[in-house]
């Protein structure tokens, strides 16, 4: 995993996010976006893709469920390993999420070293099969 992007409307939060992805791997460039329509520009000329997505649910201006309308249309196959990063812990939050393929992990802030352990294997796991 070389590059993850971050979309998160909270400064504080974001920098949690970057303090902890960089004790885990402090190789990874951070990309940040505060909401999903900043993400979504920014995706569209990023040239290669991230690995991996952390995004929030509630934001601003696009949250992340408008994000995930948008972004899933995409036919392109370089579809990052997306993790939902978010204050929710309700059922309806999770079963609404789970709709989405690109959607791999659900995670509770904050972000844990261990939510990265974890997060790195998932990718792994998606380049392994995308190369067979």
């Amino acid at each position: 995993m070389k590059t993850i992007l971050v979309i998160e409307d909270d400064e504080a939060d974001q920098l949690l996010h970057e303090v902890v992805i960089k004790r885990t791997r402090p190789d990874i460039k951070i990309l940040k976006a505060f909401d999903g329509r900043e993400a979504l520009d920014m995706l569209a000329h990023l040239d290669p893709m991230p690995q991996l997505i952390l995004l929030d649910i509630n934001m601003p201006v696009m949250n992340g469920y408008e994000f995930l309308e948008l972004y899933s249309k995409r036919s392109d196959h370089t579809t990052p390993v997306i993790a939902v990063l978010t204050t929710s812990d309700h059922e309806f939050d999770k079963e609404q999420m789970a709709k989405f393929p690109v959607v791999k992990d659900y995670l509770v802030k904050p972000l844990r070293a261990s939510n990265m352990r974890a997060l790195q294997d998932s990718v792994t796991q998606k380049r392994t099969a995308m190369s067979l």
